[in-house]
């Protein structure tokens, strides 16, 4: 479980996510690019890598397991702080 720190402020809703059930693709494949000209003066190279990916939750609805009755999800949004 992971907890969303973006919004860490006090009135708004703490997320959590299982992203064991949360499937990602790559959308393209991943680039690098080198300058040397940034850090020219210090003798410095300066590197970036870019990547295109795009996700979605392994189950669109909450889930009632075979074996019981509580109601599963792999996302949960708690209520206001």
């Amino acid at each position: 479980m992971f907890l969303r720190a973006d919004k860490e402020r006090f009135g708004t809703p703490a997320h959590f996510a299982d992203f064991s059930r949360y499937v990602l693709g790559m959308r393209e494949r991943m680039a690098t690019a080198v300058s040397l000209q940034v850090r020219f003066l210090t003798d410095e190279a300066v590197f970036r890598f870019t990547m295109r990916v795009d996700g979605q939750a392994i189950d669109a609805v909450p889930v009632i397991p075979f074996n019981g009755t509580v109601t599963t999800s792999p996302f949960v949004a708690l209520a206001q702080q």
